[in-house]
């Protein structure tokens, strides 16, 4: 299947998401912030890129717009708690997605192969 990147700096999400991806049959690539992000991007490659917004070190929003500036192309969805002007900011920095936490597993997994099937 694919090669999916997770960032998040809760490792209970992070988790979760791996399991779930796997259990779909994609290869799962984990980053607990922004800086690691970049370089499993770089190390990589991953046909999408799914990110938390809110991080220490570096949140998502720098996340998302360095990995535009590698691969402008790139499919990104970003996540963060519903209600928060992040989802708009992922947006603007080039996110493809939005999607509010918590999230429904099904809504997610249908994003995920949306942007799969692009």
């Amino acid at each position: 299947m694919a090669r999916i990147l997770v960032v998040d700096d809760e490792e209970t999400n992070r988790d979760l998401l791996r399991d779930l991806l796997q259990t779909e049959g994609h290869e799962i690539i984990l980053a607990e912030n922004g800086q690691q992000g970049v370089v499993a991007y770089q190390q990589n490659r991953p046909q999408l890129v799914i990110t938390d917004i809110l991080m220490p070190e570096m949140d998502g929003l720098e996340l998302i717009k360095q990995i535009r500036a590698i691969a402008p192309d790139q499919y990104i969805i970003a996540l963060a708690a519903a209600g928060n002007i992040a989802l708009e900011q992922a947006l603007e920095a080039g996110a493809n997605e939005g999607l509010d936490k918590p999230f429904h597993i099904q809504h997610l997994l249908e994003k995920v192969q949306a942007a799969l099937n692009l």
